[in-house]
């Protein structure tokens, strides 16, 4: 039986001949043909510091492979393959790759603040038996890079097809920063699994206890969809056996069913299109050309237009609404924040929380503003198009790039900026109590917060509307150009040579109801 990652090669494959007897370019096709060529099942491995998920890779795999224990090299994404011959990868965050015949932890150490991602090739037999997936060991959710760890971990929110998730039984439940990961994987739709590790350090009853409490939390926050396991000492069998009931079908279906129906659909308009032009007269295509010249101008205009008027469109409330949450938050924990901030050894906790506050808080508002955007813009785009029906874009294509770009810009640069109110302030709170630590937050620390990201947020925003509306007005030209072209096309060749629009309508109702056989035998079966 073929897999659907082979059914969808085939069709777009059959799809591409068929277009090959017409004039529709294919450009899109192929493209989306080696996108699914490419394709990578990358399965991360996340968890908070001294969860255990290196050392239970390690048991896994059968090989000590991963290094253990916190040094630099643990908090970047490790890439796991087999292969017949051994070496290291490295990929800077430069983009420059580094290239070594064995793995030499010793040699990255140096410089592993500049590594982004590490790939480890080698020879095992268990990562043969778990392809196409492909273990990534991910840095710790809390680890002492905040900004890098929120970066390389959206990078992989978006890359990863399935994510294990290792809980020590140590914490006995699911923390908040973990528990804010996994909120993060249900909103994109990726599927996931807990895993409870580190089991030798409980009574048989307290695992159970602690289990079954685990199921409690992911069931009441996410669902009933995702599977909780304990990892016991065989947990080589364990992993293995629940990596190859992963239904790899239905992922393939998640990752690009909608877009090859999409896609199908575009296609078909392309040849009413082409249909409709080969039925005009010349003269009646020449007047839709005018049309859609005058179209590319009206765009142009309503570009300049949005641009200039883009003041209406980036209301900034997200100031106001941190500082409010900041402050609720505050209340809520108590003295939990002032503690963190004491202590040498927690500043880095601190600033995890303030990140975490930051990120919920500045994303919701930046949803609101973009998807405002989304609808807004796209529609004034739109407007006065005579020849085109604007299809709107998704939300998500906002909400998965441009919002996380903003969060991430921002937020990066005021862990920076904290970190150096922190050190002066500390030396002040010392030798006081934590209520006095509260009223300096409160009265110091916050309004610093705030005009930081009064400063930071504009900047990230205007760049990111820039390049959102830029992406419209592109699609727009794209679909355009497109549709002038078709009907170019069919006067050249009605000059070129004498052209049967009886014959090259016939042909192409063949080819139409061939593509639509196809696409329904493949892309809606069992609906």
């Amino acid at each position: 039986m073929l897999s659907k990652k082979n059914i969808y090669q085939d069709y777009l494959d059959d799809l591409i001949r068929l277009l090959s007897d017409t004039s529709i370019v294919v450009d899109s096709t192929t493209q989306m043909k080696k996108k699914i060529d490419n394709m990578q099942f990358f399965m991360p491995v996340i968890g908070e510091f001294n969860s255990g998920k290196s050392s239970a890779l390690n048991q896994f795999l059968e090989t000590e492979i991963l290094p253990v224990g916190i040094t630099p090299e643990i908090e970047i994404a490790i890439e796991l393959y087999s292969a017949v011959e051994t070496k290291m990868c490295v990929q800077k965050k430069d983009g420059n790759l580094i290239t070594y015949a064995e793995i030499e932890w010793e040699s990255i150490k140096a410089d592993a603040e500049q590594t982004q991602v590490i790939q480890l090739y080698f020879n095992n037999i268990i990562l043969d038996k778990i392809k196409p997936f492909i273990l990534v060991d991910m840095p710790g959710i809390n680890g002492s890079l905040p900004g890098y760890h929120h970066f390389i971990n959206n990078e992989y929110l978006q890359k990863g097809v399935y994510f294990l998730v290792v809980i020590s039984v140590e914490n006995g439940a699911i923390s908040k920063s973990l528990s804010a990961y996994l909120s993060q994987l249900k909103k994109l739709d990726k599927p996931f699994a807990i895993l409870i590790n580190k089991i030798d350090l409980k009574s048989e009853n307290e695992i159970k206890e602690i289990a079954e409490y685990i199921r409690e939390q992911v069931t009441h926050e996410f669902g009933k969809n995702y599977p909780v396991s304990i990892l016991d000492k065989d947990n080589k069998s364990q992993l293995s056996n629940f990596i190859s009931s992963l239904d790899i079908n239905k992922i393939m279906d998640d990752l690009f069913l909608n877009d090859l129906k999409d896609h199908a659909h575009e296609i078909l308009n392309k040849i009413s299109a082409l249909k409709r032009g080969l039925k005009n007269s010349s003269e009646e295509n020449q007047t839709d050309i005018f049309k859609l010249d005058a179209d590319f101008q009206q765009l142009q205009y309503n570009y300049e237009r949005i641009l200039a008027d883009e003041g209406n469109y980036k209301e900034d409330k997200n100031t106001q609404r941190y500082e409010k949450d900041i402050k609720k938050k505050k209340k809520q924990k108590s003295n939990g924040l002032a503690y963190l901030a004491i202590e040498d050894k927690n500043q880095q906790a601190f600033l995890n929380e303030v990140f975490r506050i930051g990120e919920k808080s500045i994303n919701s508002t930046l949803k609101q503003q973009l998807e405002y955007v989304n609808e807004e813009v796209a529609e004034s785009f739109s407007l006065n198009l005579t020849s085109f029906q604007f299809l709107k874009m998704q939300n998500t294509n906002f909400e998965s790039k441009g919002l996380k770009k903003i969060v991430f810009g921002v937020l990066s640069k005021l862990l920076e900026y904290i970190a150096m109110i922190i050190r002066p302030l500390k030396s002040f709170i010392q030798d006081y109590r934590v209520e006095q630590f509260n009223i300096k937050f409160q009265q110091d620390l916050i309004p610093e917060i705030k005009a930081q990201i009064e400063m930071l947020l504009p900047e990230c925003i205007e760049k990111e509307f820039h390049q959102c509306i830029q992406q419209i007005k592109n699609k727009l030209e794209n679909e355009l150009q497109k549709t002038k072209s078709i009907i170019q096309n069919i006067e050249q060749e009605r000059q070129q040579q004498n052209v049967d629009s009886n014959v090259a309508i016939a042909q192409l109702n063949e080819v139409e109801q061939k593509i639509k056989q196809l696409t329904e035998n493949v892309l809606y079966v069992g609906v």
